[in-house]
């Protein structure tokens, strides 16, 4: 029995980056985080160096704010938890103490049936049977719209996608950090957008009114206006994927949608998808602000114990006994119904599967 202690995070089962002692943690491609982060500052130090000085002082100040609440909305979705869901690996697992975990059980008695060796199961969610299939990768039952994304190879709740510009998944508890963070984008690419049109106007203005050939027109547009031209096309591109990634995202909320539900078309056959509220505003809402679980210590101290059998509690004082319950699970556990319009349940076909991921049973 090893009593080598870790911190929570050393033992992290994803392929998340964490700096400051696990204080900090980051997606497997944080390095696009950093990318999109140059793609807005550099612009904007261009645009105070050039544009901006035509205009007073208060055009400068309008688009810094604009710019470092920008920047901190970035910071903030690329450094948050999209609602992962640990593996049932050492020391993560959970089910009755000493029982045997999964793997162990089956590399023990690798002809004996286990339920994570069935595909999926249907549950009944609001009149519609929609499946729920075991994660092989992750030993666990996935919760309704739940997806293992191969970038981080965690499931994550209500998966959306895993962004390639903030580098880490879009899930439940980060989508509408997410959101926030278009928005802003999109508030200062306009804006700065705006004070190049209008610097361009005025300054075509001005050159036409000058009796000048062609090419002093030419060569006074560059040195008076050029930066705004330039500066000009780059926010009108960036506006242009941005704007049309906000419209595509509000679309599919109005329409109860993930972006994974939306490509694979998952719900295509359904005239009303059970997981659509009856109105924008309760879509809205459930994205905005979804139920929270309790969160995980990735900072508390964890003194490894038996690789091969399941711990009670799992992780000694890193985690405690409700950190990786999700909602869905919570309903059974505690034998309640949950929001109507959220998951219609049945506990008496469910109970029993969606206790494998947080007990280990073999048939």
């Amino acid at each position: 029995m090893s009593q080598i202690a870790k911190k929570a995070y050393e033992l992290w089962p994803g392929r998340n980056k964490f700096y400051f002692k696990g204080k900090i943690m980051l997606g497997p491609d944080y390095h696009r985080a950093v990318l999109t982060f140059f793609l807005i500052f550099l612009p904007e130090i261009a645009f105070l160096s050039t544009t901006s000085q035509y205009f007073s002082v208060v055009i400068s100040i309008l688009s810094i704010i604009f710019t470092i609440a920008c920047i901190c909305s970035l910071i903030i979705t690329a450094t948050s938890n999209p609602g992962y869901i640990l593996k049932q690996e050492h020391p993560f697992y959970m089910g009755p103490l000493g029982s045997p975990t999964i793997y162990s059980a089956l590399v023990a008695e690798p002809t004996k049936a286990a339920a994570i060796e069935n595909p999926c199961f249907e549950q009944v969610i609001n009149g519609t049977r929609v499946k729920i299939k075991y994660c092989r990768t992750c030993w666990i039952v996935r919760p309704p719209r739940t997806s293992h994304c191969p970038d981080c190879d965690l499931c994550v709740e209500r998966f959306d996608h895993h962004c390639p510009w903030v580098g880490i998944c879009i899930g439940k508890y980060n989508y509408s950090k997410f959101l926030i963070f278009l928005c802003l984008t999109n508030t200062l690419v306009l804006f700065n957008f705006i004070c190049c049109i209008i610097h361009i106007s005025y300054g075509a203005i001005d050159i036409n009114n000058n009796d000048l050939s062609s090419k002093q027109q030419a060569q006074k547009t560059l040195e008076n206006i050029g930066s705004s031209i330039f500066l000009g096309l780059y926010m009108l591109a960036f506006l242009v994927f941005i704007g049309g990634l906000t419209v595509f995202h509000c679309v599919l909320i109005s329409k109860g949608l993930t972006t994974n539900e939306a490509m694979k078309k998952t719900y295509k056959k359904f005239s009303v998808h059970p997981f659509v509220k009856k109105h924008f505003w309760g879509n809205f809402r459930s994205v905005i602000k979804p139920k929270k679980k309790k969160s995980v210590n990735l900072m508390s101290e964890v003194r490894e114990k038996n690789d091969d059998a399941c711990n009670e509690c799992i992780s000694d004082k890193a985690f405690n006994k409700l950190g990786t319950i999700t909602e869905f699970e919570g309903r059974y556990d505690n034998n309640k119904l949950g929001d109507k319009d959220d998951i219609s349940e049945t506990p008496s076909i469910i109970h029993e599967n969606i206790k494998s991921e947080n007990q280990i049973t073999i048939n």
